[in-house]
């Protein structure tokens, strides 16, 4: 994505957040991201590197910040919480939005409900899109969350987006009346710092798999 970014947005200003040095070594050496990449990276936690961010009183305001930290097994819980999306909303423009990757379980869907309810709390407007042709039939899938303050403007996704499988992503966006009716089928837990059983949440998966 940031290199999609890079190519399609010349001049922009792209940064990765990435923990893990080595995930960083493998995009030069593997990936062939080229020595002189407009891409800024930084070896931090993410939530560390905005906090830091506003602690030097860096004013940054991003059109998009994109969240791909979380996998079935392992959610780094400090990343799904009321506080964080908060500290997003602050460094997003008033037309930015806040993408984020979960994987979940429809049948299940404990993690799924919580970080969409976790989102309503903070932005007027958020999205589900499942990333797995197979998620009604309750396989393991990947969601995108899209957050932001307002609401997404999809007939100029369409005449501005090039890509060749726009529309079928698109087509499995949730209505909101399918993404409410999801969210009353279950238990709302809203994760804060004070309380994100994140493991529990997506117990089921892993008991499953």
């Amino acid at each position: 994505l940031p290199r999609y970014i890079e190519t399609l947005y010349p001049g922009s200003l792209i940064e990765v957040v990435e923990i893990d040095p080595d995930v960083t070594r493998l995009a030069y050496e593997e990936l062939n991201l080229p020595p002189d990449t407009s891409i800024r990276s930084y070896n931090q936690d993410a939530r560390l590197y905005l906090n830091r961010l506003r602690e030097r009183g860096v004013q940054k305001r991003y059109d998009l910040v994109y969240g791909d930290a979380f996998n079935g097994y392992a959610v780094p819980y400090h990343l799904t919480t009321r506080e964080f999306n908060e500290i997003v909303k602050r460094i997003l423009k008033e037309d930015g939005f806040y993408l984020l990757n979960i994987v979940d379980k429809y049948t299940k869907g404990y993690f799924l409900r919580a970080c969409v309810r976790t989102l309503e709390r903070t932005f007027s407007h958020v999205y589900v899109i499942p990333a797995t042709g197979c998620w009604e039939e309750g396989c393991r899938s990947t969601f995108v969350l899209i957050a932001g303050s307002t609401p997404l403007d999809f007939e100029a996704l369409r005449r501005e987006v090039d890509a060749p499988d726009r529309e079928e992503f698109l087509s499995l966006l949730w209505s909101e009346e399918q993404k409410d009716e999801f969210l009353s089928s279950g238990p709302t837990v809203i994760l804060t710092d004070d309380y994100a059983p994140v493991d529990n949440l997506i117990a089921p998966i892993l008991s499953e798999d």
